[in-house]
């Protein structure tokens, strides 16, 4: 049964699902136009601030002022698919992880819980999204895919310490809500990030929360962190996951982590508890799946440092 919160949906929103639906797709699919798919959302944005759609069997509900996910969602289905796919091959090869708990930190509206969800090798995902718009979409989500009894959202965000903290909102891309570090480091604005709105959210830890909620942090077996520069705090305050036996991926992005003045300490942070990582952007590229010494990630900072660019490490302990 559908969550109540989500029983009652505005007329424009059941509109933008019917008029958008999988025979739609097929029919723009095989046409090969797949600048309609654009047209069909600027339709709907006349009406609606959701867009509503079904894709590969999964519904979906999102931001119709979204044009980074929302785009690739419609069309695709999945958002960083290759990457899911990836990182549960090299769970298994570096890992040896057969099932277990996943936690999904910056969660947006579950474009990685929900498809995650129904592995066979998941047992539960927990899913942390701080923003209000961002964390009612997920709910909804999870409830119009049944899976309510497999995904819990949390609306928080994971940091090293509990308190509150000032969450900076994108207008054009809710996949890039920060949060805002109290010692930002003046670097020139590529987004705009001065101009955004804010929102004041609830923060706390990863090693809280499983404290708090009485779960076996052997239970956790998958972590998966995409927070736009912030993940030095969130594995500083997973002690208890950080493990040789938990599959991790991280954002990587030079940018985002000088913005919260935190690119040093999170490449200290890899460097004291990891011996290789593999870098996803490369992986995807079928000739190239090296391995490299943790202290390769200078190499990145290097070469990414001051461009918008990014990827996501696989980490590995061999100690």
């Amino acid at each position: 049964m559908l969550r109540k919160s989500i029983i009652f949906f505005s007329a424009t929103v059941i509109i933008s699902l019917f008029y958008c639906n999988e025979s739609t797709e097929e029919k723009i699919d095989n046409s090969g136009e797949q600048n309609k798919k654009i047209h069909e959302i600027e339709y709907v944005k006349k009406f609606s601030s959701i867009f509503a759609f079904k894709k590969n069997g999964y519904k979906w509900v999102m931001s119709i002022h979204d044009t980074a996910v929302l785009p690739e969602m419609y069309q695709k289905g999945n958002f960083q698919g290759d990457n899911i796919n990836a990182f549960f091959t090299l769970a298994k090869k570096y890992h040896n992880i057969e099932k277990g708990i996943f936690l999904d930190v910056g969660a947006h509206v579950g474009t990685t819980s929900i498809p995650v969800a129904s592995r066979k090798e998941i047992d539960k995902v927990i899913a942390f999204e701080p923003s209000r718009e961002n964390y009612s979409l997920l709910k909804s989500n999870i409830a119009l895919n049944y899976l309510d009894e497999k995904i819990i959202p949390v609306k928080a965000a994971i940091s090293n310490k509990y308190g509150t903290a000032i969450l900076e909102l994108s207008e054009d891309n809710t996949g890039d809500h920060r949060v805002r570090s109290n010692n930002i480091f003046k670097i020139r604005n590529l987004f705009n990030e001065d101009e955004r709105e804010t929102e004041q959210v609830r923060m706390i830890t990863l090693d809280g929360y499983i404290i708090d909620n009485n779960i076996n942090p052997k239970d956790i077996r998958f972590l998966w962190v995409d927070t736009q520069g912030y993940e030095y705090f969130i594995l500083d305050g997973a002690k208890s996951l950080i493990r040789k036996d938990v599959a991790i991926i991280v954002e990587f992005w030079p940018y985002g982590l000088l913005r919260t003045n935190s690119l040093e300490k999170f490449v200290n942070l890899l460097k004291a508890n990891y011996t290789h990582y593999i870098d996803m952007n490369e992986y995807r590229q079928k000739h190239n799946k090296k391995i490299h010494e943790i202290e390769d990630v200078d190499k990145i900072v290097k070469w990414l440092k001051n461009t918008s660019y990014f990827t996501d490490l696989f980490l590995i302990n061999n100690k």
